[in-house]
């Protein structure tokens, strides 16, 4: 992941994109990974959040043990490892099966909530994990389109 964002930095010209203005799609136990490059590049503006592993918030090790069941990254390095600078969107799957993954996802939202950092938060309550690949309902279709307006506005110049 390092590497394709400093891949996007080096060649912006090339791509036709804005260097300093990347966003993140991330999902289940990719999220520890984005919220890692996000407290790692203060150039990523906006990221969506997808039905993920989040950080260990008060006392929880939820992270901690998917990291090493799942080989995630574990981004969790106490307060500094809040990405409080991002736009952020966090869609939550009512119906995800992970143990311990909607209640990280609460407690993240609430902690950005109570830090006023610029969240918009999605509840699919009838969501399952991978809802944006399994559900073709009417409703899974309206929050993909919303998590790809989410980025488009905040990437435009």
């Amino acid at each position: 992941s390092q590497g394709c964002i400093d891949y996007l930095r080096a060649n912006a010209g090339e791509l036709n994109i804005d260097g300093g203005r990347i966003g993140l799609w991330a999902c289940s136990g990719n999220v520890p990974n984005a919220i890692h490059l996000l407290n790692s590049h203060k150039e990523i503006a906006c990221a969506v959040l997808n039905y993920g592993f989040m950080l260990d918030l008060h006392g929880s090790t939820v992270v901690q043990n998917a990291a090493e069941q799942f080989y995630v990254v574990n981004p969790n390095q106490g307060a500094e490892s809040f990405p409080e600078h991002a736009d952020l969107l966090v869609v939550r799957a009512g119906k995800d099966e992970f143990e311990g993954l909607n209640e990280g996802i609460e407690a993240f939202v609430a902690e950005s909530r109570a830090r006023k950092c610029k969240l918009e938060f999605i509840d699919y309550a009838e969501g399952v994990h991978s809802f944006d690949v399994l559900d073709t309902s009417p409703e899974s279709i309206d929050i993909v389109k919303r998590m790809l307006q989410f980025l488009e506005t905040r990437l435009k110049v």
